[in-house]
C-alpha cells in the first residue's frame, strides 16, 4: 500500500525471511528520493519488522527505499532494500 506525503498511522512491515522475534533491537532505514538516509526504531512480529508512521516521516514524494535491520545477538544485519512509493498531497486541508 503506497502512502501519501505526511501519512500518519501507516504500518509498513519488512519480511526478513528468519525469525526475528528475539531480536534485541529492530529498525527501519528510509532512503528518501532526494535526502540523506535515516532510521527509525521498530518492532518484531515473526519474520517481519514493522515500523507504523509518524508525521515527520514521508516528508517528501517520489520513490523511497526501505531496509529493515535486526539485532538477534548471534547475528545482526540488514533485510534485501524495497521500494516504495510516496505520493504528493493534491491539497492541503485542515483537520
Amino acid at each position: 500500500m503506497p502512502s501519501v506525503v505526511g501519512d500518519v498511522g501507516t504500518v509498513l512491515s519488512v519480511d526478513v525471511g528468519v525469525d526475528v522475534s528475539g531480536a534485541s533491537s529492530a529498525k527501519m532505514v528510509f532512503k528518501p528520493p532526494n535526502s540523506a538516509a535515516f532510521s527509525r526504531t521498530a518492532s518484531t512480529s515473526g519474520e517481519a519488522v514493522q515500523y507504523t508512521t509518524t508525521a515527520l516521516d514521508f516528508t517528501e514524494p517520489g520513490v523511497w527505499t526501505l531496509q529493515a535491520w535486526v539485532d538477534l545477538g548471534s547475528w545482526s544485519g540488514y533485510s534485501v532494500p524495497a521500494e516504495y512509493t510516496v505520493y504528493s498531497r493534491v491539497l492541503d486541508v485542515d483537520s
